[in-house]
């Protein structure tokens, strides 16, 4: 189980969100299953580090993670592919429009977000499902 410290600060703030693979299996662009879990998390002070007995990667956020903008934050991600994870599905776009009307994430929020965090391929993309 994930520690709760990564999870939310004391006041019940959001502070982490799920990502890579395992993120990538739950949307239904994979179908492996990964066995080690990436989270991104306000409490890793460095870039990357591997917690043995959670076999989770715990990473470093592009900017402070907060209720408003996890959801974002992660979708962009998904957008990036960092890790380039080969997409097994056809609709891939499909997916992801799905996926911006079903959490209700903004077009405009997400461009600025994406434009925080200097990520050029979340750009690209989401010029992409704007059309």
């Amino acid at each position: 189980m994930i520690k709760l410290k990564y999870l939310k600060d004391r006041e019940g703030n959001i502070k982490v969100y799920i990502t890579g693979a395992k993120l990538f299996n739950w949307i239904g662009f994979i179908t492996l299953v990964p066995n080690v879990m990436e989270i991104v998390t306000n409490e890793c002070k460095y870039y990357k580090k591997y917690d043995d007995k959670l076999r989770t990667y715990i990473i470093k956020p592009k900017m402070q993670i907060t209720n408003e903008n996890h959801q974002y934050l992660q979708f962009l991600d998904i957008l990036e592919n960092k890790d380039n994870i080969h997409i097994e599905v056809e609709k891939e776009n499909k997916i992801l429009y799905n996926i911006i009307r079903e959490c209700n994430l903004n077009f405009e929020k997400l461009i600025k977000y994406a434009k925080e965090t200097n990520n050029k391929k979340a750009l690209v993309k989401l010029l992409i499902l704007k059309k």
